[in-house]
């Protein structure tokens, strides 16, 4: 299995809460087509001296790939009060995580996404 292409948009709701929509390609070999797979993302706060996860692992999900691309798309809501770290424009990025369940001790992979800024 292997994680490619991941993106992340953001869309300002309302005045509290913003939308990040997650977008990934998820890889399998020959004989991972047809196994139960889950994947999940959280949002983290990226600063060029130190980082922050600003929520844990949400959108859960289970799926059996039928083919050996399958586009996947994730969706996490949140405050701009949990956002909010600093003075300025936030610097915003995802990661997604692709496994066998049960997580663990299934095989797991982490990539993320690239960094996006927002002004909450």
């Amino acid at each position: 299995m292997e994680i490619q292409n991941p993106t992340i948009t953001a869309q300002k709701l309302n005045n509290v809460n913003w939308k990040f929509t997650i977008n990934y390609t998820a890889r399998f070999a020959p004989h991972e087509i047809g196994v139960r797979f889950q994947d999940a993302v959280r949002i983290w706060e990226w600063d060029t001296s130190d980082h922050e996860a600003l929520t844990p692992y949400k959108d859960h999900q289970n799926f059996t790939p039928r083919r050996s691309s399958v586009r996947r798309t994730k969706t996490i809501v949140v405050d701009s009060g949990t956002l909010d770290t600093e003075l300025g424009a936030e610097e915003i990025r995802a990661q997604i995580w692709l496994g066998n369940p049960p997580v663990p001790p299934g095989v797991r992979i982490e990539v993320f996404t690239p960094i996006i800024g927002i002004s909450p």
